[in-house]
């Protein structure tokens, strides 16, 4: 997931679910929400295999209130909602981290499918409270969930509002036929089809369309014609548009646009150069394609990355190649190049070293360890080493030699099938939160990485990216602060700085992952149901050691403007803070403590100077006039590096009232970053807050007994 209101990628449901959910149609809602409309979850049950631990209480009004987004919601605090009845038990003053709340019937609410949708009677989002909407719709803005610490309180229409779904838009007619059309597809034997509009010969693997004379409009419609001639449909087939300049002929892409929309292929565009039309970036995006730029550098390794992501097959996990590594080197016979790279249990088919650059034909390729295999002679056009059969798994080392005294500029790629018997590979995929960083308004852009292996995130990954022409890595992170949503869902995330670019223009960035030290792990469930109908509620997660692995992706272009070098003045705050939480309580000295994770000086970078600890008992106080609030003065940290945890405790003046609490990071010209997630502290006086809710019925117990699935739904949410 990255970021409140940001459209997803896909959402996974299993088999079993689709046969046997008892609420799978409010079940697609709730998945849509987070799909489309870019949604979090209003309860504090996981629904995707991470380790994460979401509370289900929030203090208020001398007792533990469930995090719910309406506050109709009847229902128990019980270690077990399924089998069992066993009472929460208090840590520190606060319910333990097992302590879970468990839902009766709905009463008189509807809300929310962002909830808990599986109850009978939840059919709609919660809405932000006033006179006109229903109260059976207002939305909880104090309890403790993901949707109000990522979404800054608002409820999901407030968020939905946003999207062009529904902004601007009238009010539909209660006659108007609501019933969705599902379309099932499978996947086929997926064509490629490159069009170029540039003069040439480069050797490729692939149906080519060289263009000298005609135009891009042109190209593409021959390109089509191509895919159709090859087979009865188009639809998912592959069309990678090159270009190095602007169109000077008709038809242009604009007016084409439509025919290639409604074909059903997917356009990856690869601009050479900055120079080539940015309507190709349009035209990739609309037909569902990712663009990438080849700056023409030479330490670029742009061009190769991008041509073998455009044409690996998608979504074909048994064939498609694997990109381990590639570089850019120089080598003569006085300087070899030696380095080494990582085939892991997952890949090992078709595993091939390739080069491209001069002087070809006086290099060898040699790897020496675990075995030992050499090239044959090179050509001019062609130097490569593939490795018979499959690769054994484990650490290879290789060597580029040269018999010639002169350089040779050498661009190498390492490639490797997934072995096939092995349909649970390493998947990584990379993008960026938009496709323009305007340095003057200080529209700075994200970047993601996801990393897993059979829809399972993999952790504590070394992700980092390198723009084109810079040397500076910029490091991604899963740890759920600054541009990172969610700590341990396998996303890796970074804010691009001006200090990781290098001008103005278009660029791209190559995105490393690494398990080279083995450190990275795997989140597995620890169990098996033995039965479909048995409590799923038991079935614990553990983590097992990550293969040695690496892989190399290319993350789709962005654009640059009003970038400015001579400018040093710090104008970046610290990241707004969104975990904060209670970890403790303690009712005779009125006393909380409290945590969340550091952010950096820079957004991410960096580290913070100060932290400004505010508490009221107006909690819209804090969101809208936080300077005329209390400041806490004591007991305050000072800030260490981002994602490190942060430790404060706070006294209230009197026990009686509640107060509502947040934090935010200051750098050292006082760039201030946003109020933080607010916590509520209320010293609890209300000793029956385990039973005062209600109970929660043998048959409704049961019909939830088979809701969740170890993991029933996969989602990435995406800019």
């Amino acid at each position: 997931m990255s970021e409140c209101g940001a459209e997803g990628q896909y959402v996974h449901i299993t088999p079993f679910s689709l046969v046997k959910y008892p609420n799978l149609a409010k079940a697609l809602v709730h998945q849509w929400g987070h799909l489309r409309w870019g949604l979090f979850d209003e309860y504090s049950e996981t629904e995707s295999p991470t380790f994460r631990h979401e509370k289900s209480f929030y203090s208020s009004e001398g007792t533990f209130k469930p995090n719910t987004c309406s506050n109709r919601i009847k229902g128990r605090f019980s270690k077990q909602c399924y089998v069992g009845n066993e009472k929460c038990l208090l840590r520190n003053g606060v319910p333990a981290s097992d302590c879970k709340f468990c839902p009766s019937a709905p009463s008189d609410t509807t809300t929310s499918i962002m909830g808990y949708y599986y109850l009978n009677g939840i059919s709609q989002f919660c809405d932000k409270a006033s006179s006109s909407v229903d109260a059976a719709e207002h939305h909880n803005t104090k309890a403790d969930t993901l949707q109000n610490r990522l979404c800054d309180g608002r409820s999901a229409w407030e968020v939905m509002r946003l999207h062009p779904d529904f902004n601007n838009l009238a009010a539909g007619s209660p006659s108007m036929v609501t019933v969705p059309t599902f379309n099932i597809v499978q996947q086929g034997n997926q064509k490629v089809v490159i069009v170029m509009d540039i003069s040439g010969s480069m050797s490729m693997p692939y149906q080519r369309l060289q263009l000298e004379e005609p135009s891009i409009g042109a190209g593409l419609r021959e390109g089509i014609k191509c895919l159709t001639d090859a087979s009865a449909s188009t639809r998912g087939s592959i069309l990678l548009l090159i270009s190095d300049g602007d169109e000077q002929d008709y038809p242009r892409i604009s007016t084409v646009r439509q025919e290639v929309v409604d074909s059903g292929v997917v356009v990856m565009s690869l601009a050479f150069t900055d120079q080539s039309d940015i309507q190709m970036v349009d035209l990739a995006t609309s037909t569902g394609g990712r663009s990438f730029l080849y700056s023409g550098l030479s330490t670029s390794t742009a061009l190769l990355d991008a041509f073998w992501q455009s044409t690996t097959v998608v979504g074909d996990r048994k064939h498609s190649q694997n990109l381990i590594q590639s570089g850019a080197i120089t080598v003569s016979s006085s300087n070899p190049y030696s380095g080494s790279f990582i085939i892991d249990s997952h890949v090992g088919e078709d595993t091939t070293i390739v080069l491209s650059g001069d002087r070809l034909s006086f290099l060898t390729i040699t790897i020496t360890s675990p075995s030992t295999y050499r090239s044959d002679q090179c050509d001019v056009t062609s130097c490569r080493l593939r490795i018979p059969g499959i690769a054994k798994t484990g650490n290879y080392t290789f060597t580029v030699t040269s018999t010639s005294n002169s350089d040779s500029n050498i661009i190498y790629s390492i490639q490797s099938k997934q072995r096939e018997d092995n349909s649970k590979g390493i998947v990584t995929i990379s993008w960026t939160s938009g496709g323009v960083v305007d340095m003057s308004k200080h529209n700075l852009v994200k970047m993601f990485t996801s990393v897993m292996r059979s829809g399972a995130p993999i952790l504590g990954a070394n992700v980092t990216a390198v723009f084109d022409g810079s040397s500076r890595q910029l490091q991604l992170f899963d740890n759920g602060c600054g541009a990172d949503a969610l700590e341990n869902d396998g996303i890796y995330s970074a804010h691009i700085l001006p200090k990781y670019l290098t001008g103005n223009g278009r660029t791209s960035a190559k995105v490393i992952v690494l398990n080279k030290d083995g450190s990275a792990t795997l989140i597995v469930p620890l169990g098996r149901r033995k039965r479909s109908t048995e409590s799923l509620e038991n079935i614990k997660l553990t983590t097992i050691k990550a293969d040695l692995f690496e892989r190399t992706i290319l993350s789709e272009e962005v654009t640059v403007i009003n970038y400015d070098a001579s400018n040093t003045n710090d104008i970046l705050a610290p990241s707004k803070i969104t975990t904060l939480e209670i970890i403790s309580s303690n009712s005779i000295y009125r006393r909380f403590g409290l945590r969340f994770k550091a952010v950096g000086d820079d957004l991410d970078d960096g580290r913070a100077t100060a932290y400004d600890v505010r508490m009221s008992h107006d909690f819209d106080k804090l969101l809208e006039d936080v300077n005329n609030t209390h400041r806490v003065m004591d007991n305050i940290t000072t800030p260490q590096d981002p994602g490190r945890y942060e430790y404060i405790s706070v006294d209230l003046p009197t026990r009686y009232s509640t107060y509502y609490i947040g934090v935010r990071a200051m750098d050292e010209n006082n760039n201030t970053g946003e109020m933080s997630n607010i916590v509520s502290l209320s010293v609890i006086t209300d000793t029956q807050w385990l039973v005062k809710r209600g109970a929660t019925s043998s048959a409704q117990v049961w019909n939830r007994a088979i809701i969740f699935l170890i993991f029933p739904f996969l989602i990435h949410l995406k800019f």
